[in-house]
């Protein structure tokens, strides 16, 4: 018996794979796919193909940068939108209300009326009346816990998303020293007041909870 290192097929010089095919006519030849197509020749980059860019490859002959601006806009050199086109109004989605826009659309109090009897436009009174649960609200509404909550708290959402923002840009660092205990720990960031969403200090898990649970 003759042993070959070449594919089966004649006009491909590729050592063999599996089952006498190389490894991309084996490919093609397990799926259904046309074993007389040409293959594409690889193409080894040894850089970001924008000539202002001095980059490592990352893949479609751009680096990381240039190929998600590809990805998003179709262009590598076009930048991205600097704000996504926000979901609700500004103001309030109550035709005769012209409040700004507090939660999922509506002012403080056509969304309060909202969560509370299932209407923003009711006219009922909601002296008296506490707001529910995020899990209650995420119940009644369909939505994830998480998501309750960010619409029960809408600041304090906001705010967590500038300091995630600030922290990925390189805005500010987050503390290694725990500010209660003193001690070195994984730190976490905890607001002093949501209007002010960069001026936080930094506590282990344990003391941010104790803090957590002595001011609820």
């Amino acid at each position: 018996m003759i042993r070959t290192f070449e594919c089966l097929l004649a006009w491909c010089d590729r050592p063999v794979k599996h089952k006498g095919f190389c490894a991309t006519h084996y490919a093609r030849h397990k799926n259904g796919g046309d074993l007389s197509a040409p293959i594409r020749p690889y193409i080894r980059y040894s850089g970001c193909a924008v000539s202002e860019c001095g980059g490592s490859h990352h893949s479609a002959g751009l680096c990381r940068h240039h190929h998600t601006l590809w990805r998003a806009n179709g262009h590598p050199s076009k930048m991205p939108r600097l704000a996504r086109r926000r979901r609700f109004k500004r103001t309030c989605g109550i035709e005769t209300c012209t409040n700004a826009s507090y939660s999922f659309g509506h002012c403080e109090e056509h969304f309060t009326r909202l969560v509370l009897f299932g209407d923003a436009q009711s006219e009922e009174s909601v002296r008296g009346l506490t707001m529910p649960s995020s899990t209650m609200l995420g119940r009644r509404l369909g939505l994830s816990k998480q998501r309750a909550d960010q619409l029960l708290n809408p600041s304090k959402h906001r705010a967590r998303q500038l300091l995630n923002s600030a922290l990925k840009r390189g805005d500010i660092v987050s503390g290694k020293l725990c500010s209660l205990c003193e001690e070195h720990h994984e730190t976490e960031a905890h607001h002093l007041n949501y209007e002010y969403p960069l001026a936080v200090i930094w506590l282990c898990r344990t003391c941010h909870n104790t803090l957590h649970t002595v001011t609820a």
